[in-house]
Parts: structure tokens; sequence; C-alpha cells
């Protein structure tokens, strides 16, 4: 039997980006996280219609590929980095450009945009400055008191926080992303905990996430073995990097094509080739092996 090089779904933690999308599914569950990030009150929250928030499985029950969330004329896009990103600067600006494209229809006046966030928890530290919560907005260099007031903003939180920069609820709740077993006595964290256990007993939820799983690695391993091919063919370091580059190219395409079958727009096919790749070519590389007459 083939060795499993993923998790079972009873494995997964809060911090598993397929189980934090289904948990943050609850509107209360989402609302809360929010508020107790951001130290605000959200009078309610409302998902983008069903065909925009689950897209990883064929029917419209499939888990979320982002969290769009609306809450005091806000959006908000909350993404879950369980893995060290080295471009997390423009993996955020791409997240904000999806947003933006989503809040206004062809047509309508950029004065219709609402202000948007783009949230990441990220299990690792960006920018090793010991902070749990970096902010970022549009700021004059030349003069540092003016802003741009485009009305956009990217926080990146961080589980790996080692100053007193935050409430003590968020450092609470960052700890808890990694340790489920930190909720102690608090009440929200004790309900995600729930929902967390419910969800692994989730027949639904756990046949998504085999079937994913199975599509990506069989993904993964026809690029590895191509590449592998191609550099022992050659033999030489050239050649050897030349097969690497042509099993990554067959990996993209075999995500692209897998995506269509799955019934993936093309808009979230792009935003899988970002999470699995790299945000640069993107746009190239899915016109080149999208098939329009599917």
């Amino acid at each position: 039997m083939a060795q499993r090089n993923y998790k079972s779904y009873e494995e997964l933690q809060f911090a598993d980006d397929f189980m934090f999308k289904r948990v943050m599914a609850d509107p209360e569950i989402c609302k809360g996280v929010l508020e107790r990030l951001l130290g605000i009150q959200i009078e309610h929250i409302s998902y983008p219609e069903t065909e925009k928030i689950f897209e990883n499985a064929p029917d419209s029950r499939g888990i979320r590929l982002d969290v769009y969330l609306t809450g005091d004329s806000t959006k908000y896009d909350i993404e879950m980095q369980a893995k060290l990103q080295t471009a997390i600067g423009k993996r955020s600006r791409y997240y904000q450009s999806s947003v933006d494209l989503d809040a206004i229809g062809k047509g309508d006046s950029f004065l219709d945009l609402n202000d948007s966030m783009i949230i990441f928890i990220c299990t690792f530290d960006p920018f090793h400055a010991g902070l749990h919560r970096y902010t970022f907005r549009q700021q004059c260099e030349e003069a540092s008191d003016i802003y741009l007031q485009d009305g956009t903003s990217k926080i990146i939180f961080n589980t790996q926080g080692t100053q007193n920069d935050v409430a003590l609820e968020v450092i609470h709740f960052l700890k808890f992303v990694e340790n489920l077993d930190a909720a102690g006595n608090d009440e929200f964290l004790l309900s995600i905990r729930n929902k967390i256990k419910a969800e692994r007993m989730s027949i639904e939820g756990r046949q998504e996430y085999t079937m994913f799983q199975m599509v990506y690695n069989d993904m993964l391993i026809e690029g590895k073995e191509l590449g592998r091919t191609e550099g022992r063919t050659e033999g030489l370091a050239e050649g050897l990097a030349e097969g690497r580059a042509e099993g990554i190219e067959t990996a993209k395409k075999v995500l692209i094509e897998t995506c269509q079958e799955l019934g993936l727009s093309k808009e979230n096919a792009k935003k899988k080739l970002v999470e699995k790749f790299d945000p640069e070519n993107a746009e190239e590389t899915l016109n080149r092996y999208w098939k329009s007459d599917l």
C-alpha cells in the first residue's frame, strides 16, 4: 500500500487550510474571529454568493477558495498561512486585486469600492521582528504623515510573536491556532474546538478532503517523475535543471486540467496556481493550458 503523505481528515487542525475554511464557514465563528483579532464590533457579516465561496469540489458544497466577508461595509479576505511563504507581499497584492474585482461590476465607478482588508494568520514570523501583528497601509515615503487613503490595508498576524504588542486575548487566540488544547476556559475558543471536532466527523468533509488530496498528489507525482526522467536523460546539470523545470510546468498543466475537471472557474484556477506555485506568470500559464471548449 502506498504511504499517505498528508494528514488524515481526523488529524486536521485549525491551522490546516482545509479545516480553517470549513470552520470559518460558520458566520458566528467567523464574526468572532474578526472581532477578536481586530478589536472591533461587527453588526453582522455576509458571504458572497455560494459560487464564489465553495469551489474546491464538483458540487457547490465544496470548501471555499477564500473567505470573503462583508461587515460594517468593509470587505475582508482572511487566509491561513501554515507554510513559509517568501512572497507574502505579492500574495497579499493578488488577493487585494481579487477582492476589488469581486466588489465592483463592469461599468461601475471606482468610487463605489468599499474599504477592504487582507488578513493573513501565519504560523511563522514572515519579517522576523517578533511582532504578533504587522499592519500595512499606503503611506507617502517623503511625508510620513500623508496616506493615500485608498481604503485598503493588509494585516499579518503571527503565532510566533514574542513582544507584548497586542491584547492578551489575541495572543491567546494565536496560541490556540497552533494548539487546540490552549483553549483553556475561553468559551469562544472552546466553541471553535467543538466545531473542529464536529467537522472531523463529517462524512462529506472527509470525502471532499480525500478527493482533493488524491488529485493534488497525482499532479505532483506526474510532475516530479517527468522532472527526474528529463534530468537523467540529459545527464548534465543543465539537463537536470531543464527536467525539473519541465516537471514544474507539467504540474501546472495538470493542476489547470484538474481544476476544469472539478468545475472550478478560470479565476479560481488562477488562484490555485498562485497558491501552489508563484504569483509570477500565472495569467500566462493559465491562458496556455485552459481549454475554452470544456
